[in-house]
């Protein structure tokens, strides 16, 4: 994966052991496609980590972060699915169709990560500032608790006013992006562009390993998925993929998601709202799914039936030596 939100160069250790790659002596090399080769050294960062940690569906084996392709210019189309590496000195595109967000490398490559200026409305509130453009994160927009955004307010106004979704996961991201708060109710300004019904996570956490820094939160894949980047080492230009774009307003869920670890599944995250409590608690151990051992079933398999509106489904789960037995109903969560 390329993670414009992180640096230097990340694999999975459980991959690296079963291949034997020693990330001690660094002695790693790198090929993509047919032409780029690469040795790593330890200037390059590297780091062993659980990648599919905080996402099961995840399948990448390793991550390739913003400054592995610091002599390129990289060009990312989520709608082709394709990364574009390319020497050429300028991009050439439609000017008329993009929104070119800096030209400024202090402003815009601050701590060594891209940033854009945006603003998110959410009733009557309206919060302005930097934002990491971060593709290795699935979320749409993530607003950070700082000081001179008093956000505890804010969940209390939206939980009085407007539909939301409290989000629990059982475990920590590095970032402390582990229990937020979730509402469409929103607009979010990128460029000249107005946006309206984007999800919007608030957290309570900061950026602690960057201590001094300016960005207010995230801008991840879920709403960079509607734009083609570009990027060089001193601006970021994002280009509308379509005239028009339908940024999805709803969270379907049957109220928790799953997280498997080989042939066993473990409720990783759940739900909550206004009308909707939880039946399970993290980590409880899923055992069948409509009476299908988990073991039988891919991934794809739980996902697909996790998210199609209207099924009913049973599981048989475990919570330390208790067996029990629940039913949910997938629908969502944000109406």
């Amino acid at each position: 994966m390329y993670d414009t939100g992180s640096s230097g160069f990340n694999i999975d250790h459980l991959f690296a052991q079963k291949n034997n790659i020693d990330l001690i002596k660094k002695d790693i090399s790198i090929s993509l496609g047919d032409t780029f080769n690469r040795s790593l050294t330890k200037e390059d960062n590297i780091r062993s980590v659980l990648v599919n940690e905080f996402d099961f569906n995840a399948f990448h084996k390793a991550t390739i972060n913003l400054d592995f392709f610091k002599q390129f210019n990289v060009k990312i189309d989520y709608h082709k699915k394709l990364i574009t590496l390319s020497n050429n000195e300028e991009q050439n595109l439609k000017q008329s169709n993009s929104i070119l967000l800096s030209k400024n490398k202090d402003n815009l490559y601050l701590y060594g990560f891209y940033e854009i200026y945006s603003t998110v409305s959410i009733g009557d509130t309206v919060i302005s500032g930097y934002f990491m453009v971060d593709t290795g994160n699935g979320r749409y927009v993530t607003l950070l608790n700082y000081p001179n955004n008093n956000l505890n307010e804010l969940k209390k106004s939206i939980e009085n006013n407007f539909s939301y979704v409290d989000v629990a996961m059982r475990i920590a991201h590095s970032s402390g992006l582990n229990n937020t708060l979730i509402t469409n109710k929103t607009k979010v300004l990128i460029g000249n562009k107005t946006y309206n019904g984007v999800l919007v996570d608030i957290a309570n956490t900061t950026l602690n390993n960057f201590p001094k820094n300016k960005f207010i939160g995230f801008i991840g894949g879920g709403m960079l998925k509607h734009f083609t980047i570009y990027s060089s080492q001193n601006k970021l230009i994002l280009e509308q993929s379509r005239d028009k774009v339908k940024i999805a307003s709803e969270l379907i869920t049957d109220g928790f998601k799953i997280i498997k670890r080989g042939k066993k599944a473990f409720v990783s995250t759940t739900f909550t709202n206004k009308t909707n409590t939880s039946e399970v608690s993290l980590n409880d151990q899923i055992l069948e799914i409509n009476n299908t051992p988990v073991k039988d079933l891919s991934k794809t398999e739980i996902e697909q039936l996790k998210t199609k509106l209207g099924n009913i489904i049973s599981y048989k789960l475990k919570r330390k030596k208790n067996v029990f037995f629940i039913k949910t109903t997938v629908k969502n969560f944000l109406e």
